[in-house]
């Protein structure tokens, strides 16, 4: 008598590895890649399923198409930097199904949106000058957080440091701000002027940004009054022409 034994092996269900957001550090400018991995001892192709979690409120799920090779890191879902604000905590949580068994669910860690600091710009008008204009400076910031500026800056002459200050604050980014003006009193031919503007969030600074220097031209002269003088002779005339410049 000869009898037969078949050992069905049992379908053991995945396991997730813990989910994985990027970047390490995240700012509104940037892109929320969220990764799913699960290992499989049956060594099955596996089906992932997502949430995404936004301050702990349910923001978006779904699922691919499956055959994901087990123990391999898979980029499953985004969120577009279009969506996310500074402050905000957001969660990538995963389930692996092998074709008949889901493993658990299992969150990332929180990733916070970061302050971002702002950028800043500096421009001196008019980019040609004499000493008889007035210097005006402006400053410019951007800042993807959407957060309004406070500005500082320092004017140079001949790359020393010749005033500063502050404005009140309360700029909004992107938009150009007239901060001081160099009088023409204080203009003298062959100066070289900078202006240097630093941005602040209230929180973080930018770096110091330069303008292009603007070198004080030689003005023309400008004549003020001509004089003509007859010389009547018997014989002879002739016509002396006098002029007077400032």
């Amino acid at each position: 008598l000869t009898q037969t034994l078949t050992v069905t092996k049992p379908n053991n269900a995945s396991v997730i590895n813990t989910p994985r957001i990027s970047p390490t550090t995240a700012y509104t400018s940037d892109t929320l890649l969220g990764y799913c991995n699960a290992t499989d001892d049956d060594e099955d192709n596996i089906t992932y399923y997502h949430k995404w979690y936004n301050d702990s409120v349910l923001y978006s799920s779904g699922n691919d198409s499956g055959g994901n090779t087990q123990g391999i890191e898979v980029n499953l879902n985004n969120i577009s930097s279009s969506w996310t604000t500074k402050g905000e905590n957001w969660i990538f949580s995963c389930l692996g199904n092998d074709g008949t068994y889901n493993s658990s669910w299992l969150n990332s860690s929180a990733k916070t949106i970061d302050n971002e600091a702002p950028t800043s710009a500096a421009r001196i008008a008019p980019t040609t000058a004499y000493a008889n204009d007035t210097l005006i400076g402006y400053c410019n910031s951007t800042d993807a957080d959407g957060d309004t500026i406070q500005y500082n800056y320092t004017w140079y002459l001949d790359g020393s440091t010749n005033t500063t200050g502050n404005d009140s604050g309360g700029n909004t980014q992107g938009i150009e701000k007239n901060v001081a003006n160099i009088s023409s009193s204080s203009l003298a031919k062959d100066q070289v002027w900078t202006l240097s503007c630093l941005a602040n969030d209230g929180a973080l600074d930018s770096s110091w940004t330069n303008s292009s220097d603007v070198t004080i031209g030689n003005l023309a002269p400008v004549m003020n009054t001509s004089i003509i003088l007859h010389d009547l002779h018997p014989t002879s005339s002739s016509i002396i022409m006098t002029s007077q410049f400032s």
